[in-house]
This record gives C-alpha cells, structure tokens and sequence, in this order.
C-alpha cells in the first residue's frame, strides 16, 4: 500500500479528534446517568459516596474538555446534558 494515500491533513486529523471527544464526553455522560440511576438502589453508604464520586467525576470531565469543541452545537448539547445530569445528582442525593 502507498503510504502517502493514507496521509491525512491536519483539517482532518483535528476533525477526527473532535468527533472522538464528541463520542467519549458522550459516552462519559452516559455513564454518569447510569452511576447517578444506580444510587438509590445501593445498600451501603460507601458504594453510596463511591457512585456520587465517580458521577461527580464524569461532569468535572465534561466541563474540561467541552470547551475544546470546536462545534458549539455539539458543545451546547453536552453541556446541556450535563446541566441535567448535575440537577439529577442534586435531586437523587436530597
């Protein structure tokens, strides 16, 4: 195979990398939404506290690395998603 047909530009290896962190915060959030789900249904306070922890992780990484997007419709919606799971986590732990 040619090696310089496979040689991308630096337009598209930034392009790339933003659809990456896109689909990671995405699935990051995902994760977040399920780790706050799961806290009503844990029996002790430790797994409790490590849930809320870990959830509280999820949105610290949203916030750092959201507003690297350079796609502020994409930026918004992950934001937005993590505004809603921040109001999730404040109403599951009242």
């Amino acid at each position: 195979m040619d090696v310089a047909a496979h040689k991308m530009s630096f337009a598209e290896l930034q392009e790339q990398g933003q659809s990456h962190l896109v689909d990671f915060l995405s699935t990051d959030l995902d994760l977040g939404f399920t780790l706050c789900g799961m806290l009503g249904n844990t029996p002790t306070e430790a797994h409790q506290r490590q849930l809320t922890k870990d959830t509280k992780a999820v949105l610290d990484t949203v916030r750092r690395f959201a507003p690297r997007l350079m796609d502020s419709a994409a930026r918004a919606d992950l934001e937005k998603r993590a505004k809603s799971l921040e109001d999730h986590l404040a109403r599951t732990l009242k």
